[in-house]
């Protein structure tokens, strides 16, 4: 009876590897197909699209609620943040910029020497 078994261990020793291997590749190959239909630049350069918007605005939600569960202070903290695109950065919750930065849509300066 010993016998019967010694095969099938073998067997499952052998395909249950390979199996996973396979799977992980054909995980990683459906990846990249999806990622061929991402777009390969921004619509809008100028601003913030209403995504992008209502994407920052979940990352802010999500430190204000998770944050602290993290990273004890995270959640709390004012941190600013930078989003970019082809040909703009975007600074966010930040008072007092350094120099070079533009108010949108006033285009004031902001910042100092």
């Amino acid at each position: 009876m010993k016998s019967l078994k010694h095969p099938r261990i073998r067997k499952f020793c052998l395909f249950f590897p390979l199996g996973l291997v396979a799977l992980c590749l054909l995980a990683a190959a459906a990846s990249a197909l999806s990622n061929l239909g991402l777009p390969q630049h921004s619509k809008t350069v100028e601003a913030l699209s209403d995504l992008e918007k209502a994407r920052l605005s979940e990352v802010l939600h999500l430190r204000r609620t998770l944050g602290e569960a993290v990273w004890p202070g995270w959640g709390q903290a004012d941190i600013p943040l930078i989003v970019y695109n082809e040909q703009y950065a975007f600074l966010l919750g930040y008072a007092d910029p350094p120099a070079g930065w533009k108010k949108v849509p006033t285009l004031e300066p902001r910042g100092g020497p």
